[in-house]
C-alpha cells in the first residue's frame, strides 16, 4: 500500500442532498480490525470452544493535514455534534476503499515555532468497503483536491 493517502471527508450538503468534500488527508495511518471471541464451551469440556463474535475496526491519524482553518473548525464541530464522516483510501490517484466513521477523539497541537498538527481517532461504522456509492451520490475525482 505504498503511496496510499487517507482522506477525511465531511458532508457540505443540505438535508437529503449529500455533498462530501475532502477536508484533510494523511499518509501513514493505522487501521485496526478486531473480531471478538465468543466462548461456546461448557464446564464438562477440557478444551475451549470458540466462535467469531462482534467485528469492529478503528483508524488513527496522527499528522492530519487540514487545508484551512474553516475545515479544521468543521472537523471539530463534526466531533462535537457526533456527525459521521467518510474516510477513504486513495492509491495511485484512485479511491480504492471507504468507510463511514464516528470521531472518537480530535486533537490539535499548537507548538511554538512550528505548524499546528491535528490528530484524529475514529471508530468505523460497519465494514471498510470497496464500493463507492454513498446514498444517492458517487464519490469521484471531483472530491479529490
Amino acid at each position: 500500500m505504498n503511496g496510499s493517502d487517507i482522506l477525511v471527508m465531511l458532508d457540505f450538503g443540505t438535508e437529503g442532498a449529500a455533498d462530501y468534500r475532502v477536508v484533510g488527508c494523511q499518509r501513514d495511518a493505522i487501521v485496526e480490525e478486531v473480531s471478538d471471541t465468543i466462548e461456546e464451551s461448557c464446564k464438562a469440556q477440557r478444551s475451549q470452544q470458540v466462535d467469531a463474535g462482534r467485528y469492529s475496526s478503528t483508524l488513527s491519524l496522527d499528522m492530519l493535514y487540514v487545508t484551512d482553518r474553516d475545515d479544521l473548525v468543521r472537523l471539530r464541530n463534526a466531533n462535537r455534534n457526533g456527525d459521521k464522516i467518510i474516510l477513504a483510501r486513495r492509491e495511485n490517484g484512485a479511491i480504492v476503499q471507504r468507510a463511514s466513521a464516528k470521531i472518537d477523539s480530535f486533537a490539535v497541537n499548537f507548538p511554538d515555532q512550528a505548524e499546528s498538527v491535528a490528530s484524529l481517532a475514529c471508530t468505523i461504522d460497519g465494514f471498510i468497503t470497496e464500493a463507492w456509492v454513498i446514498g444517492e451520490g458517487i464519490i469521484g475525482s471531483v472530491f479529490i483536491a
